[in-house]
């Protein structure tokens, strides 16, 4: 049970919560979205968020969901050296959200996260690489990455050891970087790193583990995993 800090206000750890005003009374400490204030995004019935920084977070766009999805987890998947990954909808409200991320392997991953209405659709699929990894490449998509999302018709994003965010669009077979400097980063990626958040700094965030991770519904009723193996 969360703790009360005064009369109109709950410690949920990371921030207060007032339930009167319905927001946090300080930002979001990874500051994404588009009001960092709010819980939820207003729809408490449908999402939560224990510590004010996990999945099911509304946001305004895709990118926003993705790069939220990497700083809230690269530094996990880093120090961890395990793949992290899931599947980013989109619900009837437009807005887009992630559940909370599979594990997976330090070079495989299961992206399929179901969603929390069977209405919302899936738009892209997002995982992390996990550590720098000498002999593997790890700053790049891997082709079966790149089948996965031509297979499902969905975007899909890899947020490497070094901080990058590589995206792959099925739709024009176009790949594409761009990074945000709150995403976590290992230092031993050299000229790849692309921030300077130590990996280290954060703590574990919720995971589904192996055994509770659902599988993945075929393409176009195909004998096919949604998955990221390299």
């Amino acid at each position: 049970m969360k703790s009360r800090t005064e009369a109109s206000h709950y410690d949920y750890g990371f921030r207060d919560y007032s339930p009167v005003a319905m927001r946090f009374t300080t930002v979001d400490p990874i500051r994404s979205g588009s009001n960092w204030y709010s819980y939820v995004g207003n729809d408490p019935v449908n999402y939560i968020d224990p510590l004010g920084l996990e999945a099911y977070d509304p946001f305004s766009t895709e990118m926003e969901a993705v790069e939220d999805f990497g700083i809230t987890y690269n530094d996990d998947s880093i120090r961890d050296d395990n793949e992290l990954g899931a599947t980013v909808y989109q619900n009837s409200d437009g807005d887009y959200y992630y559940p909370t991320p599979n594990e997976g392997t330090p070079h495989g991953i299961n992206m399929y996260t179901p969603p929390t209405s069977d209405t919302d659709t899936p738009e892209a699929l997002v995982h992390t690489h996990g550590a720098e990894s000498p002999k593997y490449d790890d700053e790049n998509l891997s082709g079966t990455d790149k089948s996965t999302a031509d297979a499902y018709g969905v975007d899909v994003y890899a947020v490497t050891p070094g901080g990058n965010i590589q995206k792959y669009d099925p739709s024009t077979g176009n790949t594409t970087n761009s990074s945000n400097p709150n995403i976590p980063s290992d230092p031993n990626s050299g000229a790849d790193r692309q921030t300077n958040v130590d990996p280290n700094s954060g703590s574990n965030d919720p995971t589904v583990p192996l055994a509770n991770q659902s599988l993945p519904p075929a393409p176009g009723g195909e004998s096919s995993s949604n998955s990221c193996n390299y």
